[in-house]
């Protein structure tokens, strides 16, 4: 099931790259994601992550579908900001 989700999120992300008609925008977001495919893997193993993701991916999709740019920018920045406190969370406590 893991392996499947972690499919279909690079999947979408492809999808939404693709949308902005940008072949080099593309090419850079194609590189970024191989370089972290294995980090993004590891913060998707923890199912209100994966929660988190569709969540804020049905929202963009709404904002993409009304043409409001400011809510899918506001919708991606809050995503990646849980993304970045996902990723803080799987570094291990210094020992004392």
């Amino acid at each position: 099931a893991l392996q499947k989700f972690v499919m279909a999120n690079h999947d979408f992300r492809v999808v939404l790259v693709g949308l902005a008609g940008n072949k080099r925008l593309a090419e850079a977001a194609s590189r970024h994601d191989s370089q972290i495919q294995a980090l993004r893997r590891a913060t998707l193993e923890k199912k209100s992550n994966r929660e988190i993701v569709v969540r804020h991916h049905q929202l963009l999709v709404a904002a993409l579908g009304r043409h409001d740019a400011q809510a899918a920018e506001t919708i991606m920045r809050d995503l990646m900001l849980q993304a970045r406190e996902s990723i803080l969370a799987l570094i291990p406590a210094p020992r004392s």
